[in-house]
């Protein structure tokens, strides 16, 4: 098996946090196996017994046989029950592990990556990841002490020939093992060949209504069957493999079976072996079939779940973490200023902006506007230092962000993103989720009062209302309002708005812009627009083009002065009447 020292510990790290549960695990598969076993030799006796005419000693080991099987299923059903804590334990530690490391890795990174790559490893392989420890510790263990018990048996029949098995057992593990070894690699480029799979699907589902105007299914489709084509082949590369290695065992337990046919039967009649132990040599062999191709099966299993998990590990450790988020000096807010440096900034080696400049006061609403794509998303997630600069700094308070605490930063700061994204959960949970207080419900009607939220007091459940997925499906404007209402709720020092109306009608921006004059006293406002009618009430508007600032006045001068800003409202008034 082609794995690394430091990757087989790393998959077994979560085991140490729960020791008792692996440690019940292996007393139970153990305790089955020798069951099992144990049967087989009771069995023996039993046929001993009635050769020898010992019918008391027989009905006593016959109610013994009943009386350990009837324990033997009782301890059964309290397995079952065990394997349920035992599938889920290990997932929710598991999980602890890699969601932690997956939200502090480097967002200038991840934010490059696409989803569907982050939600095929996360799910799919952690749920590997934690189904395979159940496998290991209750497949793999049983099938192992089977194999040693068994020997043993044969130890005890066959003691002179017990060395020359054993050799040729470890010899067929060998052959395994390098068989598996080769396997590996077309196993890798399946692995691949699934993921592009994954991302066709993606694509196709994200593009629908695209690929419905243009025609395009059928080209889509037959990608989409060519990457089907390429996992088929490396599928027939792996199975060519794997047949030799399951073939392998199978020829050994057919060896020793010739063996006991064609030797031991001989002996049986020469008197050396008695009928009984012929029979439960037999049995034995049968039992050993069993748990040696199980063994083959988890070792298989385990080296193809492997590699998948190996992405899973890839990932978080080729992705750094964001060094700053909870080292360094706690963010101290001063109410001073905000002031990007020379800053730089590129996204897949393009750049975003170079040295740019830009000094933004405290309490004071700014507004930023564009010509065609400017760079203004980006701009506020590197004030919110969501994203960090290739060079230079950003300052907030005169404290360079990349030398401060994040996780005090982020309590004085909020970012309204221009597609809101809502939790699965209720209305109540969506709008507390993030808040380090409790609030009453009184308090979330005023919020929801301000945020023109009326819509929820239409839902049956009003607050408790479970949207999303499962119950009720947002609007864009709903999903906003919802969000705007979190922002009344957090009541951040530094508020930054992407497009905070975007979605609403004009009475209904009129109205949170109403109400946003309240919020926005004393505080610093950034807000990212297109609509300038949202804008005309910013102490600064900052007109971008190119990632470079062409125009900053507040409305009436821009106005005044005839120029981009005032083109631009121009020409949205004469569209909004026509």
């Amino acid at each position: 098996m082609a794995f690394g020292k430091q990757r087989i510990k790393e998959f077994f790290s979560p085991a140490l946090e729960f020791k008792w549960l692996v440690v019940q695990s292996i007393i139970i598969s153990s305790t089955i196996a020798f069951v099992e076993i144990y049967t087989v030799n009771i069995l023996k006796d039993i046929t001993d017994l009635v050769a020898q005419n010992k019918y008391d000693e027989l009905i006593r080991l016959s109610y013994m046989l009943i009386g350990i099987l009837t324990v033997f299923y009782i301890f059964t059903w309290f397995t079952r029950r065990f394997e349920a804590i035992f599938y889920r334990d290990p997932r929710k530690i598991i999980y602890k592990r890699v969601i932690e490391k997956f939200i502090r890795l480097d967002n200038n990174i991840t934010e490059t990556t696409w989803t569907w790559k982050f939600i095929s490893i996360l799910q799919n392989w952690i749920t590997t990841w934690s189904d395979m420890f159940q496998y290991i510790f209750r497949s793999g263990i049983e099938s192992f002490v089977k194999i040693l018990v068994w020997f043993y048996f044969i130890y005890l029949i066959l003691p002179n020939y017990f060395l020359y098995f054993l050799f040729l057992f470890f010899i067929i593990l060998l052959v395994i093992y390098i068989w598996n070894c080769w396997a590996i690699k077309w196993r890798i480029l399946r692995r691949e060949a699934k993921s592009k799979q994954i991302h066709q699907l993606v694509k196709i589902i994200m593009s629908k209504f695209e690929i419905l105007q243009n025609w395009k299914s059928s080209k889509e489709i037959w990608i989409l069957q060519k990457l089907t084509d390429e996992e088929k082949e490396m599928d027939l590369k792996v199975y060519d493999w794997l047949w030799l290695m399951f073939i392998i065992p199978r020829v050994f337990i057919d060896f020793l079976k010739i063996l006991v046919i064609f030797i031991v039967w001989i002996w049986v009649i020469k008197k050396i072996f008695s009928i009984w132990d012929f029979v439960a040599l037999s049995w034995i062999l049968i039992l050993l079939e069993r748990a040696i191709n199980s063994l083959t099966d988890f070792y298989k299993n385990f080296t193809k779940n492997f590699i998948d998990i190996e992405k899973l590990f890839d990932v978080l450790e080729e992705i750094p973490t964001i060094k700053w988020y909870d080292i360094w000096e706690d963010f101290e807010c001063k109410k001073w200023e905000i002031e990007l440096r020379n800053l730089s900034f590129s996204y897949w080696n393009e750049k975003v902006f170079e040295d740019f400049n830009l000094k933004i006061r405290w309490w004071v609403k700014v507004a930023l506007v564009w010509i065609s794509w400017s760079g203004k998303t980006t701009l506020a997630k590197l004030i919110s230092w969501y994203l960090y600069p290739d060079w230079w700094s950003v300052e907030v308070d005169w404290q360079n962000l990349e030398k401060i605490n994040l996780k005090s930063y982020y309590k004085h700061i909020w970012y309204l993103t221009q597609d809101p994204w809502v939790l699965d959960a209720s209305i109540m949970d969506n709008l507390t989720y993030g808040l380090n207080r409790d609030i009453s419900e009184d308090e979330v009607r005023k919020v929801l009062a301000l945020a023109e939220c009326d819509f929820v007091e239409n839902f049956e459940q009003g607050l408790k209302t479970e949207i999303w997925e499962r119950w009720i499906r947002l609007s864009w404007w709903q999903k906003q309002r919802i969000a705007i209402a979190k922002l009344f709720l957090k009541n951040p020092e530094i508020i930054i708005l992407d497009e905070p109306t975007s979605a609403l009608d004009s009475f209904s921006e009129d109205k949170i812009t109403k109400a946003f004059q309240k919020l926005f006293e004393h505080r610093t406002v950034i807000i990212i627009a297109h609509r300038l009618q949202t804008v005309k009430e910013a102490d600064d508007i900052i007109v971008l083009e190119d990632s470079r600032i062409i125009e900053r006045w507040n409305h009436e001068t821009l106005i005044q002065k005839k120029w981009i800003y005032s083109k631009m409202l121009d020409m949205q008034w004469w569209k909004f009447i026509g």
